[in-house]
């Protein structure tokens, strides 16, 4: 009882060193917790990715070819580290052929998506901002058509991965990529919705350029200003806020804060029309009158819903939020 008596007296009188301790302890326990429950998910993945790459194959197979465009910058300059990690391990115990072709700034995911060719899906291993330059590529290819087959799946290894928190709601980081991975592996495939953003500007430069986007698109006066908060690094946590106050006060005259906007939305339309085919096999003997068949047609129809002046648009998920 003494001995209790003494080791609360210590702790008594230096509180400052056991709340620091009690936290950092409660911390390391937390994380070697976190680091047990991702390595027994791994290890679950790994028996599974497995078991697909051990079924046996002809000799004339081909092994699935996937391509991986990777933003090594992706969080703070661990996307690699974190695929490598996490992924990379899955696909090839799956027996798939990967192929990684990385990316050294901005805009070249388009450009790869652009030239890409012999391959069977395309990973995309980043943030949003490379899912939204890879769609674009895509979109832009001269035989976008016959490449719209070919899969996209995404490895959540940015910052911003709110396309793949919305397919894979309620999981952390680590959890999302095994997920995401192993959907690639399973080839589950979810038709998403495409976001086509055209510029109608006067500027042969410019017009009839298109933007797409996945999840989200965010473009005027706001999106320029956060777009310079690395401008005010010296502010510390507090430059994310005060880049729209300096963005208004100071470099107002470098903000397009006019955007004119013409929105519309689309809807599938189905038509049914009645036609003569004629008649075949043995009911073709007793009666030469045409049968009537039904016919099912689809055609997509565009419909005007806004055309004005803004300075800022924000397109989630079909709906249109403008802040004038």
């Amino acid at each position: 009882m003494e001995r209790l008596t003494k080791i609360a007296t210590t702790l008594r009188n230096n509180w400052k060193k056991t709340v620091v301790l009690t936290a950092a302890a409660g911390y390391g326990l937390k994380w070697n917790q976190d680091r047990l429950q991702s390595n027994a998910m791994m290890t679950a993945c790994c028996r599974e990715a497995l078991n697909y790459g051990s079924i046996t194959q002809g000799v004339a197979d081909t092994n699935y070819h996937v391509t991986v465009i990777l933003n090594p910058a992706a969080s703070g300059g661990k996307g690699r580290k974190l695929f490598e990690q996490y992924s990379a391990p899955l696909l090839h115990l799956a027996g798939f052929k990967v192929s990684v072709q990385l990316t050294e700034g901005r805009n070249e995911a388009k450009e790869l998506m652009k030239i890409m060719d012999n391959t069977d899906a395309v990973l995309i291993a980043g943030g949003d901002g490379t899912v939204m330059e890879a769609v674009t590529g895509m979109l832009r290819r001269e035989d976008a058509e016959l490449f719209r087959h070919v899969p996209i799946g995404i490895i959540p290894v940015g910052e911003n991965n709110t396309l793949s928190t919305r397919l894979f709601p309620g999981l952390d980081q680590v959890r999302k990529m095994a997920e995401s991975t192993m959907s690639v592996i399973k080839q589950l495939k979810k038709p998403i919705n495409v976001i086509e953003v055209e510029n109608l500007c006067e500027n042969e430069d410019y017009k009839g350029k298109k933007l797409h986007a996945l999840n989200s698109l965010q473009i005027g006066a706001w999106r320029e200003a956060a777009q310079r908060r690395d401008s005010y690094w010296y502010w510390g946590g507090l430059k994310d806020k005060l880049c729209f106050v300096f963005g208004y006060l100071t470099a107002h005259k470098n903000i397009n804060w006019d955007w004119s906007v013409m929105v519309e939305s689309g809807s599938t339309v189905q038509t049914v029309h009645q036609v003569e085919e004629k008649r075949r096999g043995l009911s073709s003997l007793f009666s030469s009158t045409p049968s009537i068949v039904e016919v099912v047609e689809e055609a997509e129809e565009w419909d005007q819903v806004l055309d004005t002046t803004v300075s800022e648009i924000d397109l989630r998920w079909g709906k249109v939020n403008l802040l004038f």
